[in-house]
């Protein structure tokens, strides 16, 4: 290798370089990183230098030191206007994913993921998830003990939704027994009214909390 070669290495050595998040200081976007861990029994000392940390647009996340991978570039060489470039290391969240799919997702487990078919899926640590499939449809399943609120997070304001094919077991039930009296009451009216109309043996029952969704609320009072 040729010394200009060299040289020209060793500039860009110090213009870009891999390096880690270190810390953290009270301004948000700027911090410190260090290069590879350093071996303090060989004489070597943590040498964190100041960065600006660059984000993309609309996004911001501060990972943990452990996981803060970077890639720190220092314009003409200059470490006082270095930048702290962050890039996803792969250590956690999906990697089954296509051409034109991406992901965001937290080291908790919880992830956003844009399928390459459009829908769009959000799942929560809890596996509780809210799925816009292609079509249109929209999916919100909560955790096996999870709820649905729609409209509000206050309990005090909130009643299960009733569903259809519960209410309806129940009103055909009592629409059965109206229509029976009524059909009483016509037969004894046919009669000229002579005398009290027989006993009616069927009775209609109250509305039961069978026709409540057991895990989905809807906001009910102001």
């Amino acid at each position: 290798m040729s010394a200009d070669n060299w040289r020209i290495l060793q500039i860009a050595g110090r213009m870009i370089r891999w390096s880690r998040l270190s810390g953290l200081v009270d301004r948000f976007g700027f911090g410190t990183a260090e290069g590879p861990t350093v071996d303090e029994s060989l004489g070597e000392k943590p040498n964190a230098q100041p960065v600006r940390i660059a984000f993309p647009p609309g996004y911001r996340c501060i990972q943990d030191f452990s996981d803060g991978e970077c890639l720190m570039l220092s314009p003409r060489g200059n470490v006082a206007n270095a930048v702290a470039v962050l890039y996803d290391n792969c250590t956690y969240g999906p990697t089954d994913l296509e051409k034109n799919e991406p992901v965001i997702c937290d080291k908790a487990g919880s992830v956003l993921r844009f399928f390459a078919d459009g829908s769009i899926k959000i799942t929560g640590k809890s596996g509780a998830y809210v799925n816009i499939d292609k079509d249109g449809n929209v999916d919100v399943i909560p955790s096996a003990s999870g709820n649905v609120r729609l409209g509000t997070i206050d309990g005090a304001k909130l009643s299960h939704v009733a569903v259809y094919e519960a209410l309806k077991t129940q009103f055909d039930s009592l629409a059965s027994v109206v229509n029976g009296l009524i059909t009483a009451f016509n037969a004894h009216a046919g009669h000229g009214m002579g005398g009290p109309p027989p006993p009616y043996a069927s009775s209609a029952s109250n509305l039961t909390a069978a026709v409540a969704s057991p895990n989905v609320y809807a906001k009910d009072k102001l």
